[in-house]
């Protein structure tokens, strides 16, 4: 990847803000979707790594509420 010349969005088009203002599609918070685009790249490469981590995280607390 170029990183002179952008990183791609983490939207996944399933947008929907939780009662935490989280997105449910990419867990970004409603500030971190506002944000991205006056973010550097290497911000922008940071949070896409918190974002595994949250989606990871997500998943689990999903799987433990399902059983």
């Amino acid at each position: 990847m170029d990183l002179k010349s952008h990183v791609q969005s983490p939207c996944i088009r399933h947008c929907c803000l939780d009662e935490n203002d989280v997105c449910l599609g990419c867990q970004r918070t409603y500030k971190e979707i506002l944000d991205w685009h006056s973010m550097t790249i290497a911000q922008q490469l940071a949070l896409k790594a918190e974002l595994k981590n949250r989606q990871c995280a997500a998943q689990a607390k999903r799987s433990f509420s399902d059983k």
